[in-house]
């Protein structure tokens, strides 16, 4: 499949049409499947835009898509920018990546999934934002790795975990973000959940956790009720800050049309002593 593309863009300011800046395009793309479940797609571009005759940008694009029936997916997608003019001498050379984005999945057992991706995009220079300074200027936009995995054990348990590294310039900690999370289904009887997670950062700035642990039961036919509870305890500096809740919430479908939830947050801790209600109802379409 080839493919162009032309046209215009209004005015950031006004919103008026006007035809200083143009922006031109055309794409390749290819697909191939195979008896054997594998699947591969391929798509090549080649963008550019002009700001009153000068060079705002121009990049080359590829995106590849690669699975072999549920046991392997894998999704990368990278952009190549052609510096010429003030790209150039801003750059110090004529080719330069500006976005690369990867993201695995894979399934080795039917009671095992695993997950990675890789993010290195990040914020582009334009002919706007040409003078803004480098300090000002967010080159590095949540750059980092994650990956997790889910694990589904016997008896209706499951356990899942997932954590990330986000990526800084300059001499300050990289960011650190994780959670996991348990739980049991059909416990202590049929219909009956119970589950705990737990979350946590840690930052150059600040670091804490939040745990939660809730239980859900049904009350009637369509219908549950769920208690939780939990909190927010960070440090920042020397200053530890902790706000604990708990809540209960309801959800109920009447004839299969309409519907009612309820939900009640209480917070018992002595910064924020605040009580938060929702009540919704409505049909399904």
């Amino acid at each position: 499949l080839l493919g162009f593309a032309a046209g215009s863009e209004p005015n950031d300011a006004t919103s008026s049409l006007h035809f200083s800046r143009k922006k031109l395009g055309m794409f390749l793309t290819y697909e191939r499947h195979s008896q054997n479940g594998q699947r591969l797609a391929s798509t090549l571009a080649l963008s550019a835009s002009y700001e009153q005759n000068h060079v705002n940008r121009e990049f080359v694009y590829l995106q590849n898509t690669y699975s072999f029936l549920q046991w392997f997916s894998l999704y990368q997608s990278v952009e190549v920018d052609i510096n010429r003019g003030w790209r150039k001498q801003a750059q110090g050379h004529a080719f330069s990546f500006s976005n690369l984005y990867i993201i695995a999945n894979a399934m080795p057992a039917s009671f095992l999934s695993l997950n990675f991706s890789y993010d290195a995009r990040r914020n582009v220079r334009t002919f706007d934002s040409f003078g803004i300074p480098d300090s000002l200027f967010d080159f590095s936009l949540h750059q980092g790795v994650s990956g997790g995995f889910s694990l589904t054990l016997p008896h209706d348990m499951s356990l899942r975990a997932n954590a990330s590294l986000r990526f800084q310039q300059g001499p300050t900690n990289d960011n650190f973000y994780g959670s996991i999370y348990y739980g049991i289904r059909n416990f202590p009887r049929r219909g009956h959940a119970l589950a705990a997670r737990l979350a946590f950062f840690n930052t150059p700035f600040s670091r804490g956790v939040r745990p939660v642990l809730s239980y859900r039961f049904p009350f009637k036919r369509r219908m549950y009720v769920s208690f939780s509870g939990g909190g927010y305890i960070y440090r920042t500096g020397t200053r530890q800050i902790s706000n604990y809740y708990g809540e209960i919430s309801s959800y109920a479908s009447i004839a299969r049309r309409y519907y009612a939830s309820f939900h009640l947050r209480q917070y018992f801790d002595s910064q924020l002593q605040s009580m938060q209600l929702f009540l919704e109802s409505g049909m399904n379409f």
